[in-house]
């Protein structure tokens, strides 16, 4: 999803400087709407202030290219890397983590950036 909208955003900008103007303006669509969408998703638990609201608008809008940016570099840094392989037991990179009791939701553990707020803090 982070991929397409930031194409979309990419898009709206290249097609506006190059004055296809109705061409940019679907782009443009396509990135509103899909930002819109993921910011409804993550303001819909609420608790909805202003205050929240506003901050999951403008994090809604800078998320997407940050991941992919984020992603990109790290395929990049780390392409000459084996895979990871399953270790004693069986477990693999999900069930490796030591600190996390077996009844925690991994999103809801702080070292996941849960920080134990019913799972909002690490679905991004």
């Amino acid at each position: 999803r982070h991929a397409a909208v930031t194409a979309a955003g990419a898009a709206a900008l290249v097609l506006a400087v190059a004055g296809r103007r109705r061409a940019a303006a679907l782009a443009g669509a396509g990135w509103l709407l899909g930002t819109a969408e993921f910011a409804r998703a993550r303001i819909a638990p609420g608790p909805r202030t202003r205050e929240e609201v506003t901050t999951m608008l403008v994090t809604s809008a800078l998320i997407p290219p940050l991941a992919v940016y984020h992603r990109l570099a790290g395929t990049l840094r780390h392409r000459a890397a084996a895979p990871w392989e399953a270790g004693p037991g069986g477990a693999g990179p999900s069930e490796a983590r030591s600190d996390e009791r077996p009844d925690e939701h991994p999103a809801e553990h702080p070292a996941a950036g849960g920080g134990g707020h019913g799972g909002r803090g690490g679905t991004v």
